[in-house]
């Protein structure tokens, strides 16, 4: 096993092979019956968009049980400081390697992955039509991915929308200029598919702000629990604070380092996954070759296989 896994894949590769049928044979249903209802499409795009995925329900979770650790190990006995120590510690391990004990769990009742929410979202946007761009054509393919496929709503009440939870609390110079990096990288590899492969390889391992989180958060923790029982209470009340940005980070999207992060460039895995079935729109990986008739069943079977095409692609490994 790899010390640090690949990121597109981590949390799949620790998932019973079962599970992860059967959490796609869902996600292939739901396209399904999107692809008989097409006026539906919009509203699903848009409960897509506040879906909680596997990371922000470990997120939340880790950080309410440290919290209570810690809450136990200031008030009642030092030996529940045990249990924050040991849930940073396997919080740690998933961000570098994609397992940690609760996963099973929730993995078992049906929690996606990003990219598995994200693979549905292409699907019925194909569905939709938005990827119906002529072939060879970077600048349009760059317009139908990094645009998002709803619109977003005015009123996200108390918890933000998962996929907007990061760009909510980014500038928008600093989203523009992510962005503007990624509309060039996309060009340049249209013009260069030789140079493809190990673009797309490159993008399976690039690690998504959700996934350095998950490592620098358990980091603060443990240090600083660690000086709270060498005799420094600063210590652990800072892990508490800690974690409770963690857990606001997790329902709000808000995190005190994201800015920096943000700033050196580090990417939502929406934008990482837009890159990747933009270049790959861009080479005609996703078309389907349709005859030149535009009648309304030929063009909704066109748009079917076209779903089915993007489906597949989205779940496939380079």
């Amino acid at each position: 096993m790899r010390v640090v896994s690949n990121s597109y894949t981590r949390v799949e590769d620790h998932t019973a092979p079962s599970v992860n049928e059967r959490i796609r044979a869902r996600t292939g249903g739901e396209v399904g019956y999107y692809a008989e209802h097409p006026e539906e499409i919009d509203r699903r795009l848009e409960e897509l968009d506040r879906e909680w995925d596997i990371e922000r329900w470990l997120q939340f979770n880790s950080a309410a049980l440290t919290f209570a650790g810690l809450g136990l190990g200031l008030f009642h006995n030092k030996k529940w400081f045990a249990l924050p120590i040991a849930v940073q510690l396997f919080f740690m391990q998933h961000g570098v390697q994609g397992w940690c004990p609760p996963l099973p769990a929730f993995r078992r009742m049906g929690v996606r992955t990003a990219r598995e929410i994200e693979a549905e979202r292409n699907a019925l946007r194909a569905l939709r039509g938005d990827f119906d761009i002529e072939e060879d054509n970077p600048s349009a393919a760059i317009r139908a991915t990094l645009e998002d496929g709803s619109a977003a709503s005015d009123e996200e009440g108390m918890i933000t929308p998962t996929r907007r939870r990061v760009r909510k609390h980014t500038p928008e110079s600093i989203n523009a200029k992510i962005d503007h990096h990624t509309k060039r990288r996309v060009a340049y590899y249209a013009r260069h598919p030789e140079r493809t492969y190990q673009r797309l390889k490159a993008l399976e391992e690039e690690w998504d702000i959700e996934r350095v989180i998950e490592v620098h958060g358990p980091t603060l923790t443990l240090g600083a629990i660690a000086a709270g029982m060498l005799g420094r209470p600063v210590g652990l009340r800072f892990a508490m604070l800690v974690q409770s940005m963690m857990m606001i980070h997790a329902i709000k999207g808000f995190y005190p380092p994201l800015l920096l992060f943000r700033k050196l460039g580090l990417r939502t895995f929406d934008e990482i996954a837009a890159e990747r079935t933009a270049i790959l729109l861009a080479l005609g990986e996703l078309r389907i070759e349709d005859d030149d008739t535009e009648e309304d069943e030929q063009r909704r079977r066109h748009r079917d296989r076209a779903a089915q095409n993007t489906l597949d692609a989205s779940f496939a490994e380079i």
